[in-house]
């Protein structure tokens, strides 16, 4: 082996070993996975090849300082070549050598991450796999709140992720392994350890090709896009304008070109500046970059120098090394000459590398290859949600998805982010909105083909979840049910449509509750029967004019009775025909105004018990209030309505006609008792009447008073009688008046079971005849004028001024008569 080169296998191979060193090629760079081919020689032409892929090699290479550094790398493949074609006695085997990370590259999965920035997932990933990596990023990284690793490798997923938020990484390689740099900024890179400076050495002179340097050095200015902009959309904020734009200050292209990228994938102004000024920076590094061949062994990815001695002295400034094409070999294994030659001393190794770099001060960003998968259309999921949860949702109604590929998912909420829900229709405040329920299968779409972005575009039914009837044989029928939740298949509010001939039919149910609400007009139409039935409670509330019209006879059945309350306007009814209403217990109607009955014909009352009227002021007969009129009142609208609705009939014109005309007419009311009239008048009793009263009794009449009873007339009072007159006194019969005339055809007989005292200026009786025990008379005359005076009593005593009587017979017959008087005149 040369002095300055030692390779660490397995085998631990040497010259005297199983593995002799001959060359190393391979390529390093930022964000890319290095590659290294080893050739070694070996005797053994029957080395176990398996066992030694998965072990790793490190170089050891001596540098001038007397440091060291060191290629690392795991045995990713081996090739056994047969003989060496420079010496039979060797065999020669090929090496491939790779980093850590290219396991990643070896596998393909499905999985969900969430709620974590790139950084996190970055390192966790890495400590999955055993990866050592040393963070030096400088930036702030926003949280996803869902990304997906589809169908790709691990490597192909974070390569993508770095690229789009512009995290680069390189390797440091130590003696047992070598580490992953994770770097956004200038500042994550340092010089190689001695190598903080390098001098360009121009080639032809002399040694200088074996002296460590730059030999060749080519620089390169190229025109690249003047402007990087984007835009994104985010439906939480959908008029919010998220483009962005961010020029390329260097470029000398300005105003002539731009790339747009659609989407930008981000959902705030903060962040779309952010992703743009990184397309900027990858633009930038791109337009002044150096290429050439060194001979120095600190040269190395990811590591800066100051170059000096440059053809041009405005070159000489600090570099970042982007990738180095390494030649490493041992100069003894490499033709017939230098292998004769092997062990003389000298030179024996060549190390050279062609390297790429660019201005320290220049942000290097990744360029973006690596494809964003897309997703190959449409695939079906199933609804997720917590534990006893039958739907879950948020305020956009979103759902929670279980993926058939998410192998990792617990089937609950914690399995995908909020997934959006297509609706056959949807606006502001207006669409249709079915939220799917945990456990059924859904039809799941992707925006853009983009994993990261799913939304819902359908359902779809299963074994374990059939359609709500019987298919085929309900195949007519077309509808939509729901499902109470946590109900069972009869909890369910439904609409279908049967479309089978002659059986066609709409079926309306709702599980509980059912609200309509009409702001305009409703229009129901049915041809045929309409039956209603309700359970509970009915209400109805009309406001504005109800009109209902009904061509046939109608009935309605009340089991519980029957409530009607108007608050306002009144109630007007107009019935074409007759009228009948029966009811079974009591009936009562209370009006606060007046209350008018009006027949065209009789109007009949008939009660098997009482009738009874109360008036608080009076009762009037022969006056009535006509309907219409000061019946309805100010506030009877319903009567107005009805009127406009419903105008009069012939018949009812003349009904209300006649009726005018009989209000208007002043013959006396007719008041008829067809079967007789009693009355039981329990409190006191008043007549007014304004005009003559007549009262004819056909039979007998009788009047029991068992108080007094008080007649005032203001004129006349005539009494008549076919028959006696009996006037009975319990006590004392009084009539007092100024003068008094009677007149008898027949005789008159006076009895007094004491004495009868008459008092008068005048009396003059045509024939009297009193019988009494004892009769005084004192007036201051008596005048007789009769054909005979007849009195017959024990004692009679006459006091009187005179006594004239002027024709007739005098008969007294007393056992005692005494007169006393001053003067008496008898005309015979």
């Amino acid at each position: 082996m040369p002095d300055w080169i030692s390779a660490h296998t397995p085998l631990r191979g040497n010259v005297d070993g199983d593995l002799i060193f001959k060359r190393l090629t391979g390529r390093e760079s930022l964000s890319a996975l290095y590659r290294f081919s080893a050739e070694f020689l070996s005797k053994n032409n029957d080395l176990d090849l398996n066992a030694l892929l998965g072990q790793d090699i490190a170089f050891e290479i001596m540098l001038a300082d007397s440091g060291r550094r060191f290629l690392h790398g795991h045995i990713t493949g081996i090739e056994f070549n047969g003989y060496d074609l420079l010496n039979e006695k060797y065999k020669l085997y090929t090496f491939t050598l790779h980093p850590a990370l290219w396991y990643l590259t070896q596998n393909r999965d499905c999985r969900i991450w969430q709620e974590k920035n790139l950084p996190d997932i970055i390192t966790a990933i890495l400590a999955e796999n055993n990866i050592v990596c040393e963070n030096r990023l400088t930036s702030a990284y926003r949280l996803h709140s869902y990304i997906v690793q589809y169908q790709e490798s691990a490597f192909d997923f974070l390569s993508r992720l770095m690229e789009h938020e512009g995290i680069y990484y390189f390797f440091q390689h130590h003696a047992r392994g070598h580490t992953l740099v994770l770097a956004d900024s200038p500042q994550a890179h340092q010089p190689f350890p001695g190598y903080e400076d390098m001098v360009y050495r121009q080639p032809g002179f002399g040694l200088a090709e074996h002296r460590e340097g730059i030999h060749r050095c080519t620089l390169r200015h190229e025109i690249t896009p003047g402007l990087c902009s984007m835009d994104d959309y985010d439906f939480r904020q959908p008029r919010a304008h998220l483009a962005q734009a961010c020029r390329n200050r260097a470029s000398f292209a300005v105003n002539k070109t731009e790339i747009y990228d659609w989407p930008g994938r981000y959902d705030d102004n903060r962040r779309g500046q952010f992703l743009a000024q990184i397309r900027q920076q990858a633009l930038e590094a791109r337009q002044c970059r150096v290429s050439g061949l060194a001979t120095a062994r600190g040269m190395a990815p990811g590591c800066t120098f100051r170059l000096h001695r440059c053809p041009r002295p405005r070159d000489e400034q600090q570099y970042l090394v982007t990738g180095v094409d390494y030649e490493i070999r041992d100069s003894r294994y490499q033709d017939e000459a230098s292998l004769a030659g092997a062990g003389t001393g000298g030179p024996t190794a060549e190390f050279s590398v062609n390297f790429t770099m660019i201005p320290a001060h220049i942000t290097w960003r990744p360029p973006r290859t690596t494809p964003w998968p897309k997703t190959q259309g449409p695939q079906t999921a199933e609804v997720a949600g917590p534990q006893g949860h039958s739907i879950w949702t948020d305020k956009y109604g979103r759902v929670k998805l279980k993926f058939r590929w998410d192998r990792r998912g617990a089937g609950d909420d914690t399995d995908s982010c909020w997934v959006r829900v297509s609706s056959h229709w949807a606006g502001w405040k207006y669409g249709g909105v079915q939220v799917p329920r945990v456990g059924e299968e859904v039809i799941v779409d992707f925006i853009n083909g983009d994993p990261d972005r799913p939304i819902i575009i359908g359902r779809v039914y299963n074994e374990d979840a059939l359609p709500p009837w019987e298919l085929p044989a309900a195949a007519t029928r077309m509808g939509c049910m729901s499902r109470s939740k946590d109900g069972g298949a009869g909890n369910a509010s439904y609409w279908f449509m049967e479309d089978a001939p002659g059986r066609e039919s709409f079926s309306l149910h709702a599980e509980r509750d059912m609200t309509i609400s009409v702001e305009h007009d409703k229009n129901i139409g049915v041809d045929g029967d309409l039956a209603q039935e309700i359970g509970g409670r009915s209400q109805f509330i009309h406001r504005g004019p109800c009109a209902t019209r009904k061509f046939q006879p109608d009935m309605q059945t009340f089991h519980l009775g029957k409530t009607s309350l108007i608050t306002a306007g009144g109630r007007a009814d107009a019935i074409g025909g007759g009228e009948y209403r029966q009811v079974t217990g009591h009936a009562a109607h209370i009006v606060s105004g007046n209350l008018t009955q009006h027949a065209g014909h009789t109007l009949s009352h008939h009660a098997l018990g009482d009738i009874m009227f109360d008036a608080g002021n009076k009762i009037v007969f022969g006056q009535t209030l006509y309907p219409g009129e000061q019946a309805a009142g100010n506030d009877n609208s319903a009567h107005a309505s009805l009127a406009a609705a419903r105008p009069a009939t012939p018949q009812e014109a003349a009904d209300r006609r006649q009726a005018e005309k009989q209000r208007r007419r002043p013959d006396p009311t007719r008041v008829e008792y067809a079967k007789g009239v009693e009355t039981a008048i329990h409190g006191v009793d008043r007549q007014d009447i304004a005009g003559d009263r007549h009262i004819e009794v056909r039979g007998n009449a009788g009047c029991h008073i068992h108080g007094r009873l008080d007649k005032q007339i203001g004129q006349d009072l005539t009494v008549r009688a076919g028959g006696d007159i009996s006037v009975n006194g319990g006590n004392e019969v009084l009539i007092a008046t100024k003068k008094m005339t009677h007149k008898i055809e027949g005789s008159i007989e006076t009895h007094s079971g004491n004495a009868l005292n008459v008092t008068g200026s005048a009396e003059s009786i045509s024939s009297m005849n009193f019988s009494m025990a004892k009769m005084a008379v004192k007036t201051d005359e008596v005048l007789t004028s009769s054909t005979r005076l007849n009195l017959a009593t024990t004692a009679v005593r006459v006091e009187t001024v005179g006594v004239n009587i002027g024709q007739g017979q005098l008969d007294i017959r007393t056992t005692l008569l005494s007169l006393h008087t001053s003067a008496i005149t008898i005309f015979i």
